[in-house]
């Protein structure tokens, strides 16, 4: 009896499951419908023409050494050029992550929008493929059924890379001063 309820339990998520997620074989001719559909998305298409604008590998280092150059006006007590070099390379690697945030959200939110078309006839997506305003489409609805789940889980991996990118930030800014001592002398110090 006291393994009654768990095992009825998987029972029950293993018959939900697989009444709803008839996978079909991954041929090339599926491959590319579902690659054409998922340029055709929405999302992807309003990421790719959003004003956001990943900056030049140039403006990243100008800005760090701006940075850097700001921070050294602010701390009157001198540091070694091994403190600063790192420095400005720790805002180096922070800009370069936060470049990449949206690229790697847009990649996840791919994948598990082809994970959500795997499922669909190829009829379901010849129609898909080939319609003008897919996202309007009944069979659209009926293949997609998650498709505001879709949008959140986009905004929750976007969110996810770029807390990632500023924990780590923090975590190298906050070890680099603590290697050098900066908060015994500095009220600003990275902590």
């Amino acid at each position: 009896m006291k393994y009654f309820f768990p095992s009825l339990f998987m029972l029950v998520l293993i018959a939900l499951n697989g009444c709803s997620t008839t996978l079909y074989p991954q041929t090339p001719d599926r491959a590319k419908l579902i690659e054409e559909i998922i340029q055709k998305s929405v999302m992807v298409q309003t990421v790719a023409n959003s004003n956001y604008k990943k900056k030049t590998e140039e403006e990243i280092i100008e800005l760090s050494k701006f940075s850097t150059l700001e921070r050294k006006q602010k701390i009157t007590t001198p540091l070694s050029s091994d403190y600063w070099s790192n420095y400005e390379n720790n805002l180096v690697l922070f800009t370069r992550d936060m470049n990449s945030t949206t690229e790697k959200a847009l990649s996840e939110y791919k994948d598990e929008y082809s994970s959500e078309l795997s499922r669909a006839t190829d009829e379901e997506l010849e129609i898909l493929a080939n319609s003008p305003d897919m996202e309007s489409t009944k069979t659209y609805k009926k293949v997609m059924r998650r498709d505001g789940y879709m949008a959140i889980y986009y905004f929750q991996s976007l969110n996810r890379f770029e807390l990632k990118a500023i924990h780590d930030h923090l975590a190298r800014m906050s070890k680099l001063d603590s290697e050098y001592n900066v908060c015994s002398f500095y009220e600003d110090c990275w902590k």
